[in-house]
């Protein structure tokens, strides 16, 4: 596999686009973390090839049983070995062969027999199950330049590969979206016909694991606002993100067949799921939403890291963390950034604009079908901007399946882009996956490397995940914040803190700890009466994170405090 570990600091200072002109801002936030942190450059190089051994050797990796060096997750040439420029789709014009049935254990490999099959025939392969990858090729010693087109009984194309082998062989890592019967068609180069023997395989090189679930908690990040209104979005605009990662990251969404043949074909299904958080990280019952009065209306990039991701950020080891706002100062051009694995525990997750969160209510087009969102999980995850965050070909995005592109692609282009300086051939650049910067309407997969990387970041660094469960409604004592009314301000503050008491409660303890558990604060009053306010003095105390707990004879919540000084 054509894969150089790069150091991740010669990605952000070989020409990373400016925060005035760049639509996502992980890596300008990956640039300055760096600059504030020189071990975090140690700690994703060690990420990173952590993740390169995880794809070669783990059971669980999709390319485990793949031997990378020699399959089509390499990059394919501009020109075959005959120095043919690489072809585009070819017509369903082809004459049956035979029919044989799709493999049904790994490695299994079946062919046609005689294993014969002439330019301008098809082989009819029955029984391929989506979620299942199968090698499709003709990779080998033939007796002319092939071509593969694949089809299905409807005649509506799926796939398409011309010399994915390096030389004049082709092959197609093919994943179903459904479960059907396809006609894999084997063309002469130039799409034409001949008498000639080439050798088919199809092989199950991979079967699906089990979905995995992951915990969201949102954020909400507003200046006041009515709820549903402006920067206080609304619970309809909220659950239709999650409903659009959903479908994005199960490959359910229907503009999947708006991707040509030629990308289609190695679009993945990276089995990921998220839920609103059912109960929070002390137990307690939550909807998964959480609203915060900020005291200004937009937010530059010091002052979420410094200020709102400290004060509000639930357990990173449990739950993915979005943040919805309006951003500003040196970040007001950017739709989203996140934070790739590695980095630290109180600023990780995800903070996007709230016009480009979701698809109903306060969105803006082009960026109005959550695909930001999908984006920047992608980024959480390890995944790379296809390009590879360099003008230029030296630079990759670490996918072998996604084509080497020299830059951004922006707005809704045409199929196919064949004038990039990398990838000038057909099918050219891939502008549909989500990791480039097209419109919403335009971006629209993942690739089978780009899943197993995610997989990598899953089953590594975020496999703390794996046994959250932030996604199951709470059992036994309901410690929930909402039935004890209580309001805590300023938050953060810089060391006078009042609690504001909104019910009458008997036989009242506040507790208050620090992050290594030790309690700073312990007092007990008897009676509280409706709009009772308790005044706290922390100034002895130094700046940082620390968790309240106020319990009654009714009701116990806990609330996190940030001191600022």
């Amino acid at each position: 596999m054509r894969k150089i570990l790069l150091s991740v600091i010669t990605l952000l200072f070989m020409g990373v686009l400016t925060a005035q002109t760049e639509k996502c801002g992980t890596m300008q936030n990956l640039e300055e973390m760096m600059l504030k942190d020189p071990t975090l450059k140690l700690r994703m190089d060690s990420i990173e090839e952590q993740t390169q051994q995880w794809l070669r050797n783990n059971p669980n990796s999709r390319l485990k049983n793949l031997d990378i060096q020699n399959s089509s997750l390499d990059k394919a040439p501009k020109k075959d070995d005959n120095g043919h420029s690489i072809m585009s789709l070819c017509g369903n014009n082809n004459t049956y062969f035979t029919s044989i049935t799709a493999p049904t254990t790994l490695n299994q490999v079946v062919s046609p027999s005689p294993n014969c099959t002439f330019g301008g025939e098809y082989v009819r392969v029955t029984g391929m199950i989506a979620g299942n990858v199968y090698r499709i090729s003709t990779c080998g010693v033939n007796n002319f330049d092939t071509q593969l087109s694949i089809y299905n009984t409807s005649g509506f194309a799926v796939a398409h590969n011309d010399d994915a082998c390096g030389g004049s062989q082709s092959e197609i890592l093919f994943n179903p979206i459904v479960t059907e019967t396809f006609d894999v068609l084997i063309d002469q180069y130039d799409c034409t016909s001949n008498s000639l023997c080439a050798s088919l395989q199809v092989e199950l090189i991979y079967t699906p694991r089990s979905v995995i679930t992951i915990p969201v908690v949102v954020h909400v990040i507003h200046f006041g606002e009515p709820i549903g209104t402006g920067r206080n979005i609304s619970d309809a605009q909220i659950q239709s993100q999650i409903d659009a990662l959903n479908r994005d990251f199960r490959r359910y969404n229907t503009d999947i067949f708006n991707v040509p043949a030629a990308f289609r074909g190695v679009s993945d299904d990276p089995l990921i799921q998220f839920c609103l958080a059912q109960q929070d990280e002390f137990g307690n019952s939550t909807n998964g939403i959480k609203r915060w009065v900020g005291s200004q209306a937009s937010w530059g990039w010091s002052d979420i890291q410094s200020i709102i991701k400290p004060s509000t950020i639930w357990d990173r080891n449990k739950y993915l963390n979005l943040w919805t706002l309006e951003f500003g100062g040196d970040y007001i051009y950017t739709l989203g950034y996140a934070q790739f694995p590695g980095g630290t525990a109180n600023t990780d997750g995800v903070v996007i604009g709230y016009n480009y969160f979701g698809t109903v209510g306060n969105v803006v087009a082009p960026f109005n079908l959550g695909r930001t969102t999908t984006h920047e999980v992608g980024h959480w995850l390890n995944l790379r901007h296809i390009w590879g965050d360099a003008n230029g070909c030296s630079t990759d995005d670490f996918v072998a399946d996604t084509p080497v592109q020299d830059s951004a692609t922006s707005g809704a282009p045409s199929f196919p882009i064949t004038y990039d300086a990398c990838s000038g051939a057909y099918p050219g650049i891939n502008f549909y996956n989500y990791m480039d910067y097209s419109n919403d309407a335009i971006t629209s997969m993942f690739t089978f490397g780009q899943a197993g990387r995610m997989d990598a970041a899953l089953f590594g660094p975020r496999s703390s995940l794996l046994t959250s469960i932030g996604c199951q409604t709470p059992t036994g004592i309901n410690e929930s914040t909402t039935d004890f009314n209580v309001k805590i301000y300023p938050n953060p503050s810089k060391g006078i803190v009042n609690i504001s008491f909104l019910e009458t409660a008997s036989n009242v303890i506040i507790e208050i700890y620090d992050l290594l558990g030790k309690q700073v604060h312990y007092q007990i009053i008897s009676n509280i009466s409706l709009g009772t306010v308790q005044t706290i003095n922390l100034n002895e105390f130094v700046g940082g994170i620390y968790n309240v707990r106020i319990t009654s004879d009714k009701n116990i919540s806990n609330h996190k405090l940030l001191l600022t000084k």
